[in-house]
């Protein structure tokens, strides 16, 4: 029997290529991401290590604690140490460029990050790209790619200013690469001499003490001495650090690869969906031969055993083919990483583990003969007489019976009540559950839907093409079950991409709409430290712009409140319920006066209108809340006032809003007469975007550190990284979708063998070879629409469920992407005509005398 099965392998080998290929495509996926996991530890080691380590041991405080001018002195008299340098930096610096406006790094952050160089070179933390490090006072080094943003050269004077506006300027003596230190790579890079960092940055503590031995003095040795010396501190060989900071590098990452595992996963179920239906077909067109196997003796079992040899053999040679393409995806996706990061991607070193083999190699041969067990017990089922039938192919069941009937039904009532439970009791498992039943509804009531889409998708092919559409449409119609079980893979597919586009168009127009509400303000000037004051009179330069309608002062703080900090804020005349719209809960926002407050209500706050609350003044910073090494001394007050609760708001979506909301007297009384940190700008109505821009320009010419932020851009920023993320999920599920492809190509091509004599009749009686052609087209594109319907219609109806059982406030800005999913349709239809090319072209190629005496 093993002989006869492999025989017949041999024989019939061109019928299981395209399962094959289904196959090798999801293993392809799965070892690509399992090769990508293992491979990225030892990529950023070997980068890290090349890069060169900075010295021999590094020192650390303890828990993050800073190091003391003390503890260097301590390092340095430790015997072996031939040099200790500190490391510490500031963000207090911005690099101003050429036209007179802060140099924004790639990731859109516009602090710089200044340090002091390093004394001794092997202890220089960045490498020099070109010129030299700085050694004197009014010399200094930038990263190259902040350079190139802010149009400067070496020998260029750049200039430099302070979180007070102080600018100096200095010579530009070389540039410098951060390499893969992803963290410096986020700003702009500003090194000085050693002698001058000390003057400027005028540390409180040091994070790092970088050390180099003395000539003959081991690493570990060294590293004894001065944990000694410093017993409290962290010390380690400089070795053991960067393998622990490539761990790391690669430890975030590795979420993204078990995301993208889910995604390979998803392509194996699709490609067991083909291998199934494949292995459904052949079981029905090989009854003769499976009868006549019977009728000379095979048992069940041998014919059972058969049909998973074939199974096995298939899904072990297509995972071997696909481990080894998952070499090539692995690295492709690496360069995709690369072209899409901000920061340089070393290169992949790949590496293959036993495990990742033995997983990649299992789970295709255990797909393919899970997909194969069905077909295979259909196959023990044929009897021997069926060897005498001149039909040679298995009963073709019209429509489905009734215990699926029913069972589907029950499934499509507990889905709905589930998923409508899941979204009037936000609850995003129960609406999962029932979104899951409501797929496999769909599953077992597929067969029903085949005939009704046939008939209304395929009046316009019946309306153009006249019989060879209604041909098209009576061989779509006349297996319902093969046509359900072909198109669920496109289904599924389908599905993801209409779910996720629907989720992210909600979510576009959802932060629109709230941007709208909360700020229906122009532009928003801020300082580009947030928190910091902007100058008292750029309020009346921008104010002096013909375009501006209106300008709102807001004032930000500060102050303790029981024990615990909270943000103040103070808004000029007009601006609360005009520029700035609460999501109130008690009260209004006209009710503020003075020695009254709108308090924000959160998970931890619940205030009453009538309640009566202390507010002690603490500072004016508030980036000090999220930046504690700042050296900016704080304004402290210390001023207390007792105010009334005359309106609460809802802060639970817009932590970004105030805690307190005050009157600007009682701001002023508690910390003083002092500039804005944000100004609310309207402009007049007609007022061109551009010319908006440039009035802002102009008022804030003066002001480099004002950060000019339009609500359009705002959107504009939302909107794009919504649509990247989208690309890139539609991007992963599109495998998929090339599996369910392959699948309904498969099934074209048995289905054209299938019905060899029907084809060569229909020729006899006058059909010609366009004619034929044109049918098989048709068809193939009918079955790949039912599954965009059918997929589109989960879609949308799992995005609802998704968002409502989530976000349920947002449900009235549901928004469904036509355009979007309108090309999604058109282009499974295009893929669906691409599919049959291949057996319509086998079809009429077919002689017409040879295909009726077969």
């Amino acid at each position: 029997m093993l002989r006869t099965t492999l025989a017949g392998l041999r024989g019939h080998a061109r019928r299981f290529i395209l399962p094959a290929i289904a196959i090798m495509l999801g293993v392809a996926f799965v070892a690509g991401t399992l090769v990508l996991s293992d491979s990225m530890q030892a990529t950023f080691r070997k980068a890290f290590l090349e890069q060169g380590r900075i010295g021999d041991v590094a020192v650390n405080g303890d828990r993050g604690e800073l190091l003391t001018p003390a503890d260097l002195e301590k390092v340095r008299a430790v015997a072996g140490v031939a040099a200790a340098e500190p490391r510490y930096n500031s963000f207090e610096y911005f690099l101003i460029g050429k036209n007179g406006r802060v140099v924004e790094s790639d990731f859109g952050a516009s602090q710089s990050i200044a340090m002091p160089l390093a004394s001794v070179p092997e202890l220089q933390e960045f490498k020099l790209v070109k010129g030299a490090y700085a050694a004197k006072d009014d010399e200094v080094v930038i990263d190259a790619r902040s350079a190139e943003r802010a149009g400067y050269r070496i020998g260029d004077q750049v200039r430099i200013t302070d979180s007070k506006q102080r600018t100096a300027t200095y010579r530009l003596v070389g540039l410098i690469d951060p390499g893969y230190n992803y963290q410096a790579a986020a700003g702009n890079l500003i090194g000085f001499a050693p002698a001058t960092a000390r003057k400027l940055l005028k540390p409180r503590g040091y994070h790092q003490i970088d050390v180099l031995a003395a000539p003959g003095v081991p690493q570990e040795e060294l590293k004894k001495r001065l944990a000694s010396a410093l017993p409290k501190a962290q010390v380690q060989t400089t070795e053991a650090l960067v393998r622990q900071e490539a761990d790391e590098n690669a430890e975030e990452l590795r979420a993204f690869t078990q995301g993208l595992l889910l995604f390979a996963l998803l392509a194996l179920v699709v490609a067991g969906v083909v291998i199934y239906n494949t292995f459904a077909i052949l079981i029905a067109q090989r009854v003769r031969e499976l009868a006549l196997l019977r009728l000379v003796g095979s048992t069940r079992g041998q014919v059972f055993r058969g049909v998973l040899v074939e199974s096995l053999v298939i899904g072990l040679v297509a995972s071997l083919v696909g481990l080894a393409g998952g070499f090539g995806l692995a690295a492709g996706i690496w360069a995709l990483l690369g072209a899409i990061a901000a920061v340089p991607m070393p290169e992949l070193s790949l590496s293959l583990s036993p495990v990742t083999v033995a997983a990649s190699l299992g789970i295709g041969v255990l797909v393919t003969l899970l997909s194969a067990v069905v077909p295979a017990r259909r196959a023990t089922k044929v009897p021997p007489i069926a060897a005498l039938r001149t039909q040679v192919e298995g009963p073709v069941s019209a429509r489905a019976g009734a215990v699926r009937v029913g069972f589907g039904l029950l499934l499509a009532l507990g889905g709905a009540a589930l998923v409508a439970l899941g979204v009037q009791q936000p609850s995003t498992m129960v609406a999962a559950s029932g979104c899951g039943l409501l797929f496999f509804a769909v599953m077992a009531l597929g067969p029903l839907f085949v005939g009704p889409l046939s008939r209304m998708l395929g009046l316009p092919l019946a309306a153009v093409f006249r019989t060879t559409g209604k041909l098209a449409i009576a061989n779509s119609r006349r297996n319902p079950k093969r046509v359900a079980a072909t198109t669920l893979a496109l289904t599924l597919g389908v599905m993801l991409v209409t779910m996720f586009a629907t989720v992210f168009d909600s979510a576009k127009e959802a932060s629109a709409t709230e941007l709208d509400k909360r700020f229906p303000t122009d532009y928003v000037l801020a300082h580009q430290r947030h928190g910091q004051p902007l100058p008292v009179s750029l309020a009346d330069q921008v104010r002096s712009q013909p375009q501006v309608a209106q300008v709102s002062e807001v004032h930000t703080a500060i102050a303790r409140v029981s024990d615990e900090r909270l943000a103040v804020a103070a808004y000029g005349e007009g601006a609360l319920g005009e520029l700035v719209d609460l999501p109130m809960t008690q009260g209004t926002e006209s009710n503020l006066r003075p020695g009254g407050a709108i308090v924000a209500l959160d998970d931890r706050h619940a205030y009453q209108v009538g309640q009566r609350i202390r507010l002690t003044a603490v500072e004016r910073d508030l980036d000090r809340r999220s930046d504690p090494r700042q050296t900016t001394p704080a304004v402290r007050t210390g001023k207390t006032i007792t105010v009334e609760v005359l309106g609460t708001f809802d802060r639970k979506r817009f932590r970004d809003l105030p805690g307190v909301i005050i009157t600007e007297r009682d701001f002023r009384a508690m910390f003083g007469a002092t500039g804005p940190t944000e100004l609310l700008v309207q402009l007049k109505d007609g007022v061109a975007a551009k010319d908006g821009r440039a009035a802002m320009e102009r008022a804030t010419a003066g002001h480099p550190l004002v950060r000019i932020q339009g609500q359009a851009q705002m959107k504009d920023q939302i909107g794009k990284a919504l649509d990247q993320l989208l690309m890139f999920v539609v991007g992963l599920v599109g495998l998929a979708l090339v599996i369910a492809l392959v699948g309904i190509a498969n099934t074209m091509s048995l289905s054209v063998l299938e019905r060899t004599r029907e084809s060569a009749l229909l020729r006899a009686l006058g059909l010609t070879k366009g004619q034929l052609r044109t049918m098989l087209l048709a068809e193939s594109v009918l079955m790949a629409l039912i599954g965009a319907l059918l997929g589109t219609g989960l879609g949308l109806v799992f995005a609802w469920a998704a968002i409502g059982s989530t976000v349920p406030e947002s449900m009235q800005l549901f928004a469904v992407p036509v355009d979007r999913l309108a090309a999604t349709v058109g282009l499974t239809a295009l893929a669906g005509v691409i599919a049959a090319l291949l057996p319509a072209r086998r079809a009429t190629k077919a002689s017409v005398v040879a295909a009726l005496t077969d």
